[in-house]
């Protein structure tokens, strides 16, 4: 089972914690990712305090925490439920404002 390093209410780093979580299933035209590396950038700490632009929902817990990622894809979800493998161990990146 998957880990991924969240917040599970607002506040200070004691907000964090590793969680297990079911992996997701990718959708038609979604790449499922293996992270390798991940990092937080000032964006993640003022989400994880609470902050939200103006005219924002609340996030919902656990979120996430990491704004950029380096990973490997697993699959890719395709139209009617198949999947393309001739992606699969194809490095990305990610990046999220």
């Amino acid at each position: 089972m998957p880990k991924a390093y969240v917040f599970t209410r607002n506040g200070g780093p004691e907000a964090e914690a590793f969680v297990k979580q079911d992996a997701p299933v990718p959708g038609a035209g979604e790449p499922l990712v293996a992270v390798r590396a991940a990092g937080a950038k000032p964006v993640d700490r003022k989400r994880r305090t609470g902050y939200t632009r103006p005219g924002s929902e609340p996030q919902p817990f656990p979120t996430v925490l990491s704004s950029e990622a380096a990973a490997d894809v697993a699959v890719f979800g395709l139209v009617g439920g198949g999947t393309l493998k001739d992606a699969r161990g194809q490095t990305v990146t990610e990046v999220t404002a």
